[in-house]
């Protein structure tokens, strides 16, 4: 499918598809030129968009209640740094909980 055609250059594949084909999942790659029906232009532009989806990197945003222990071990915050948002935090937590038991 991928390889160099030394006739017919209307059947040779763009560089990119040639290096999935070699690197990536194949079988992948055949079900897409299956669903789009053999199609040639459909199949290089839908792999196109495979590829630029694959390199996109996920960002996943940890966050939580952390206590004064777990700011110094998992979040590797010092002694110094953490006092003061625990004693902030601390009345605040307080406050909020005894608001949502009210309501």
């Amino acid at each position: 499918m991928v390889t160099a055609k030394s006739k017919r250059k209307d059947l040779e594949v763009p560089d990119f598809v040639r290096d999935e084909w070699a690197n990536g999942n194949r079988s992948a790659m055949a079900k897409i030129l299956q669903d789009v029906n053999w199609n040639k232009e459909k199949f290089v532009a839908q792999v196109e968009v495979t590829i630029k989806s694959k390199h996109l990197v996920k960002l996943v945003v940890e966050e939580g209640w952390y206590s004064r222990e777990e700011m110094i071990t998992d979040l590797k915050w010092s002694e110094t740094l953490a006092l003061p948002y625990v004693r902030w935090l601390v009345p605040v937590n307080k406050r909020m909980y005894v608001e949502a038991m009210n309501t």
